[in-house]
């Protein structure tokens, strides 16, 4: 639809809060009722901009196979997350509308992670939980599925500086398969040296070292 293409380059461009609906329908060469008639209004043209640029993590990490071991899923999901982020197809505006997104976060941005982000990531967690032989619902799951969508936004989030840190990068999709089998290699290192060190004096450090802090009795 021509308002959902005018509209995702002017959000990128100012946000949501600065864009308005004027412009993104001079740009559309449409009536300005337009948007209220499909959209409701300018918020809900905003979640489909959200959405029509971010799909679902369960659905693109369809390489991490239920079919194969958990360390081969896992660089299945961690490829996909970057094709997802880099590949061929993505609006140039994408990062602009996610960045502004990220920054001034809007009422859009709770159903995003809800339909959008948390199934992939609950796809991400079973991952972790099968390689690390967690519970589910053990803080390391949690904070292990964090370190590696950690590494792969951080290419994502950080363009700019990586960028000038390394200036030959391209993200093409041989490049993007050395990113996702490094990260997944170098998890999993984490990952097996977590399960070698859980012996039980290693695992009351673990536990001391996430547990909340207790405030000292005065």
């Amino acid at each position: 639809m021509k308002l959902l293409e005018a509209a995702g380059p002017v959000f990128a461009r100012v946000g949501f809060h600065a864009a308005t609906v004027q412009e993104i329908c001079g740009r559309a060469g449409a009536n300005i009722a337009a948007v209220n008639y499909h959209f409701g209004d300018k918020l809900g043209l905003y979640r489909e901009v959200l959405r029509s640029c971010h799909e679902s993590l369960e659905s693109v990490s369809a390489l991490a196979s239920r079919n194969v071991p958990a360390a081969e899923q896992l660089r299945g999901f961690v490829n996909a997350l970057l094709t997802h982020l880099f590949g061929e197809g993505r609006p140039t505006w994408f990062a602009q509308v996610i960045a502004h997104e990220m920054a001034q976060p809007t009422a859009a941005l709770k159903d995003l992670i809800e339909m959008e982000a948390r199934p992939g990531f609950e796809r991400l967690k079973r991952i972790i939980s099968e390689i690390s032989r967690l519970p589910l619902d053990d803080d390391r799951v949690m904070l292990c599925s964090n370190s590696v969508m950690g590494q792969c936004l951080h290419y994502f989030h950080s363009r700019a500086v990586v960028a000038e840190l390394w200036p030959k990068l391209r993200m093409t999709a041989e490049r993007i398969e050395q990113i996702a089998s490094h990260i997944t290699a170098f998890s999993l290192k984490g990952l097996s040296a977590g399960r070698r060190s859980r012996s039980p004096k290693a695992r009351q450090q673990i536990r001391a070292m996430i547990a909340p802090r207790r405030k000292k009795k005065k």
